[in-house]
């Protein structure tokens, strides 16, 4: 009997041990990102209410949007917005990418701004299709106490190692356009990089003129020819 209770007791232990191993994995699997404001148009203090968790799914990520509470009790997301220089996901979205909602009732593929407000400021890119927007009125967009959260699905190989990756260098970011700040005004906001504040992706190299190589080709053959003439003559 004592036998098979120590048995019993070693089979339980590593099944709590799997189980705590298999919560601390989706636990690291899953971070959480805060936002910056990129526009001045009167609204102050937005930046401290809104949050986005984004998580692995397998064959896409997870991103929950929410705001808490803080100085503007009306603040209200009404236009979401990806950056996807990669591409890491497929484009573009439709109702299957709506995995929840919350107090909210958006739609996803277009939206009403078409791009980002103030995007310009740091080298915004809307994507084609990556971008969701809320129904008319401010009760349909995400406030305080409520949720979305969107599945964006990877492309190809990619996963979520991938993803933090672009999140750190600037290749894949999430805007908000942001009405009802206090005074009623409306904001564009960018996701911070994990660390901490907003990083454009680098600006493309300028491609050269397509005859270019060969007159700089031309030239150096000129120098070279100039410079045997000279130690002859010397």
């Amino acid at each position: 009997m004592f036998n098979i209770l120590k048995v019993s007791g070693r089979i339980t232990s590593a099944a709590i041990f799997g189980l705590g191993l298999m919560f601390s994995v989706s636990a690291a699997q899953a971070a959480t990102l805060s936002f910056s404001q990129i526009t001045a148009n009167g609204g102050t203090g937005g930046a401290a209410q809104l949050g986005v968790t984004y998580t692995d799914d397998t064959d896409g990520a997870l991103f929950a949007f929410s705001v808490i509470a803080g100085d503007n009790d009306d603040l209200n997301v009404a236009e979401i917005y990806f950056d996807d220089r990669t591409p890491l996901f497929k484009a573009p979205m439709t109702a299957a990418n709506i995995i929840s909602q919350t107090g909210t009732d958006f739609t996803a593929g277009s939206a009403n701004p078409k791009s980002l407000p103030g995007g310009n400021a740091v080298n915004w890119n809307t994507t084609a299709g990556l971008l969701a927007d809320s129904a008319a009125g401010n009760t349909a967009g995400i406030q305080v106490g409520d949720e979305l959260v969107l599945k964006l699905f990877y492309d190809g190989t990619f996963a979520f190692a991938d993803l933090s990756a672009a999140l750190t260098s600037g290749l894949f970011r999430m805007g908000m356009h942001v009405r009802s700040h206090d005074g009623g005004y409306s904001e564009g906001y960018v996701n911070n990089i994990p660390g901490g504040g907003v990083k454009p992706p680098s600006p493309p190299p300028v491609p050269l003129p397509a005859g270019l190589p060969l007159i700089l080709t031309a030239l150096g053959s000129l120098v070279a020819v100039g410079r045997r003439k000279s130690r002859k003559a010397a």
